[in-house]
């Protein structure tokens, strides 16, 4: 419930005081209107101002980008393999983003960032991962000839497949480290040549 009053709107009770000593009920009812309506007014027009002074923040963003989507760069991976004994069954090659996937994916491509399969021919097969984000990565591949996805190796772990990584490392019965297999992609493509060990 509203309560009109000298003690709340000195105005309003000035106007009305006056209006009743003269009689006129029609001066009080424009002196109570005048006077509500003036803060209304008032605030209206400061937040109009406030939003011309403001520009809305979408219309900021786009502004600031002219209204262009940005993409961080990217550039392509082709990976050439060479020097397979045959042609049998598929080539199977993984690219990682990071130590722990290359080192936790049991030489089988698992968890990779990207894995591609390719039908070797003539001894060679080749794949390219595009639009890659810049950044750095590990190849592995393996020689997958009964199309099993299986890495198969021998007792005390030697490998019994074809196998390579990138940067062609020379090991001994082992897959070679991430550090060594490293490359970096910084340009619109990296060729990666892989010669792959042969199973001992």
């Amino acid at each position: 419930m509203l309560l009109f009053g000298p003690q709340l709107f000195p105005a309003v009770g000035l106007a009305a005081r006056s209006a009743f000593a003269r009689g006129s009920r029609t001066l009080f009812g424009l002196a109570l209107i005048v006077t509500l309506l003036l803060p209304v007014g008032s605030i209206s027009a400061g937040l109009a101002a406030a939003a011309q002074a403001q520009p809305a923040t979408g219309q900021a963003a786009e502004a600031s980008t002219g209204g262009a989507l940005v993409f961080p760069p990217a550039g392509d991976i082709k990976v050439d393999i060479s020097g397979l004994h045959d042609d049998s069954g598929v080539v199977r090659v993984a690219l990682f983003a990071s130590v722990e996937t290359y080192n936790n994916d049991h030489n089988t491509g698992m968890g990779a960032f990207r894995q591609i399969i390719a039908a070797p021919k003539n001894g060679a097969a080749s794949v390219t991962f595009p639009a890659m984000p810049y950044g750095q990565y590990a190849v592995k591949m393996f020689h997958d000839r009964d199309n099993s996805g299986r890495f198969y190796r021998a007792p005390f772990g030697r490998p019994r497949v074809e196998y390579g990584v990138s940067n062609n490392p020379r090991t001994i019965h082992w897959i070679p480290a991430y550090k060594k297999a490293a490359i970096s992609l910084d340009r619109a493509e990296l060729i990666v040549p892989i010669r792959p060990e042969h199973e001992k």
